[in-house]
């Protein structure tokens, strides 16, 4: 059975990296907040809300324990046509996209991604494509502490 499971961890490669990120929006002016404001933090709670549904993600709460960061630059909300039957809406046909700029906490250029949905599917969508970017891009682990998690590749003594 160990020795079932150690093999299977050496052909699978072992866990995925866990990449630590920190979603953010810029900061609103002095002043009561705008509705894009408002806008880009509902859009904050729900990319953390849909990639802390993704394995291979951990979020952070702070800039510097990051190993990629993402800023909501946009989230808006574009209403659909009429419906179908005479003209009356049943349901709200609306449409929502969340525009992000992702980039490598170690710095570089960053690359800017959008996800479309109803409501906060968009999010997911946007997750979606941030994983894909991760997966191309693979940024740096840096300043990795205690918290790595440990390896599954177990070591048997030999008869």
């Amino acid at each position: 059975m160990v020795l079932t499971l150690a093999l299977l961890a050496l052909l699978t490669g072992g866990p995925s990296p866990h990449y630590r990120v920190y979603v953010f929006a810029a900061d609103a002016k002095a002043g009561s907040p705008t509705d894009e404001d408002k806008a880009r933090a509902e859009g904050v709670r729900e990319m953390r809300e849909a990639l802390g549904k993704k394995k291979q993600f951990q979020l952070v709460d702070k800039r510097d324990d990051a190993d990629v960061i993402i800023e909501v630059l946009d989230r808006e909300e574009q209403e659909g046509g009429e419906g179908g039957f005479g003209g009356a809406k049943i349901t709200k046909l609306s449409s929502t996209i969340i525009r992000v700029r992702i980039s490598h906490a170690s710095g570089g250029e960053g690359s800017d991604l959008k996800g479309m949905g109803p409501g906060a599917r968009a999010a997911k969508d946007a997750a979606d494509r941030i994983e894909k970017w991760v997966d191309r891009d693979q940024p740096t682990l840096h300043k990795r502490g205690k918290d790595i998690p440990p390896s599954t590749v177990m070591t048997l003594p030999v008869a």
